[in-house]
């Protein structure tokens, strides 16, 4: 994608706009500019947002008819979508609350109607609320009375650190449930506490119920590490955009030095800065400077920002699916290296395949998983095997771009010194 259709994307997303400097941009538009525009915002997930910005700011009669006519479109069913999305999130938060059993909405859902301005702009995949772990069990028997059912084995009593909610529960027709007990693994690398979060929690009203979200700093602090470090800055500028949008709803209300203290506390120090430098350089946002100042690392090299901007921008543009596993095995030059790898991926933990297959992880039907394991490894991976084999050039870019992710969530971790490219 061009300098010039990125650069314009920022300058509206920006807040504040310099329209007239917008303006003359977009006037110099070619019909195939519009399309790559067009591409690049849908491909952020931000297609609506796109369009209301431009028809609120008098621009939208730029835009090519066929395009203009797409992007409407785009906004009327994400409309709908997120209509249907708010009447499931009343369903269930009603049951709930008959039950006495509290609710913190997490990211979209809470986002929706009471940081953006208009539930059209903000697309969405699922509906995530928090509860107290105690909780979890008697909510999972509300939610099967809903008609949602879970997707796979789940037992609250097992050693659920590599997990952070209940596998997804599903209603035909409707959107995915999620039930958290926190906001991230336990066996990552940060110390999220999730008491905390609860008594620091706010009251608020979701589809006119009544529930709690996260106090402004948490909420900010969740956003950057969905972004920054659970998924690379794969999630893109739309998690740029939420960020963006927290900072500007509660200026003037946050408490700074409660989000650093925060941040220290939970060791997420490193996303916190990353994050917020990326909302001020990307999103022209208005991050107090002695913030950043304070808690950036030192020394700092000019590779973590770079990264992390290729990392944001480019979202869905490499030419081979790569995966953590599939670079390390790129980056292996040892036969027995790379068996062993393979040998640890087939054989996880019962209770992580039980999830995978939806088998009782003490069931004897859990050793045919193992086979199932290898063969569908098998069929997924061979090819990108294959062209790592071969040294295909597509592929080992790739694997370099993956082994990179990897270096920056390391360093977002703190123990970048530990990882080894």
């Amino acid at each position: 994608m061009s300098e010039k259709i990125t650069t314009s994307l920022y300058h509206l997303l920006s807040q504040p706009t310099q329209t007239t400097d917008l303006r003359a941009e977009l006037i110099g538009f070619s019909h195939e500019d519009w399309r790559k525009f067009k591409d690049l915002a849908e491909n952020h997930s931000l297609l609506p947002l796109v369009y209301a910005r431009l028809k609120g700011l008098g621009m939208s009669h730029y835009i090519p008819a066929d395009y203009q006519e797409n992007m409407h479109l785009a906004y009327l069913t994400n409309a709908v979508r997120n209509a249907l999305f708010l009447h499931e999130a009343k369903t269930v938060l009603q049951a709930l609350n008959k039950v006495k059993i509290p609710v913190i909405a997490l990211k979209g859902i809470y986002l929706l109607e009471n940081i953006y301005p208009d539930i059209s702009i903000r697309t969405m995949n699922d509906l995530d609320l928090m509860l107290k772990k105690g909780d979890i069990q008697a909510a999972l028997s509300v939610c099967q009375s809903l008609r949602y059912q879970p997707t796979t084995y789940f037992d609250i009593q097992d050693d659920n650190l590599d997990i952070k909610h209940v596998p997804p529960l599903i209603k035909e027709p409707g959107p995915y449930l999620e039930m958290h007990w926190t906001i991230l693994e336990e066996k990552r690398p940060f110390t999220i506490d999730a008491e905390g979060l609860w008594r620091r929690a706010v009251p608020t009203v979701i589809a006119g119920v009544d529930a709690f979200a996260l106090s402004p700093e948490d909420l900010i602090l969740h956003l950057c590490l969905h972004l920054a470090y659970q998924h690379h800055f794969n999630v893109g500028l739309r998690g740029l955009c939420d960020i963006a949008a927290v900072l500007r709803h509660f200026e003037g209300q946050l408490d700074w030095h409660k989000l650093v203290d925060t941040a220290q506390a939970w060791g997420a120090t490193r996303v916190l800065w990353l994050s917020l430098t990326l909302v001020g350089d990307v999103l022209a946002e208005n991050v107090p400077s002695t913030l950043l100042e304070g808690i950036q690392p030192a020394p700092l090299d000019p590779w973590v920002i770079e990264e992390a901007r290729s990392q944001l921008e480019s979202r869905g543009r490499t030419s081979r699916v790569m995966t953590p596993d599939l670079a390390k095995f790129a980056a292996e030059k040892g036969f027995f290296s790379r068996i062993r790898l393979v040998w640890g991926r087939i054989f996880l933990p019962r209770r992580v395949l039980a999830r995978l297959y939806n088998v009782r992880p003490t069931s004897p039907r859990i050793l045919g998983c193992y086979f199932k394991r290898a063969a569908e490894l098998v069929k997924q991976y061979r090819t990108s095997v294959k062209h790592i084999l071969t040294e295909d050039t597509d592929t080992l870019v790739s694997a370099e771009t993956q082994d990179a992710n990897q270096r920056l969530k390391a360093w977002m971790a703190g123990s970048v010194d530990e990882f080894q490219l």
